[in-house]
């Protein structure tokens, strides 16, 4: 192997390695559920959008989780009218 192939490899064993922190639509749409949930009385799961959750193990999969955050926290808002503050824009 060419030490530019070795070098290449371990940047990406190392870019793979690090852990991606939740985007800014699935902070809110966590805080969002969270608020919600207090109310209800009720526990929804939201660890897989939290930090070191399962959508922050590689781009691909952080991009969709981003995605359904972002739709998450719209329909939210759209679907229940008296959310609580954690929920505003």
């Amino acid at each position: 192997m060419s030490r530019l192939n070795q070098l290449l490899l371990a940047a990406a064993t190392f870019a793979c390695a690090q852990p991606l922190e939740p985007t800014p639509a699935c902070v809110s749409y966590v805080a969002c559920q969270q608020a919600r949930d207090s109310l209800l009385g009720i526990n929804t799961d939201m660890v897989r959008f939290q930090t070191g959750g399962a959508c922050w193990g590689n781009p691909e999969i952080s991009e969709l989780c981003d995605r359904g955050c972002a739709s998450g926290i719209a329909w939210l808002r759209t679907a229940e009218p008296s959310l609580p503050a954690a929920c505003a824009p």
